[in-house]
């Protein structure tokens, strides 16, 4: 050991959508993570995968968003369009709604004037 111990537990998170993995996964872990990409970015398509999985962990999506149109600084496909900056909010709602307990925006452009620009859509600011 290269340090003291912990002073509590460290949760772990998994982010996979294969059942396989969950399926090891699930006795040890505290969180479910899924990438934009896997659940096509749609409320529906993060309850149809969450569904698959049964567990106590919590459950959390990674949500594309573009910001002033977006810089391409991430892959869009057609199977997972982004959500528009000005959706954010509802999206983040009907995630909930659907089990999320957690989204982690991942802006397209990121710089510090999106993360700003994000925030105050949401109210954060």
């Amino acid at each position: 050991m290269l340090g003291p111990p912990a002073a509590h537990d460290v949760p772990l998170l998994v982010g996979t959508s294969g059942p396989r993995v969950m399926a090891a996964a699930a006795p040890h872990v505290e969180w479910w993570n899924c990438w934009y990409s896997w659940y096509g970015n749609t409320v529906e398509g993060f309850a149809e995968l969450s569904a698959r999985f049964d567990g106590t962990f919590r459950r959390s999506a990674c949500v594309l968003v573009t910001v002033g149109g977006g810089r391409g600084e991430r892959p869009v496909g057609e199977d997972a369009p982004p959500v528009a900056l000005v959706d954010l909010r509802r999206q983040l709602d009907e995630l909930a709604a659907a089990g999320a307990e957690e989204a982690i925006l991942v802006l397209d452009s990121i710089d510090e004037a999106s993360v700003t620009e994000a925030a105050h859509a949401l109210g954060l600011d």
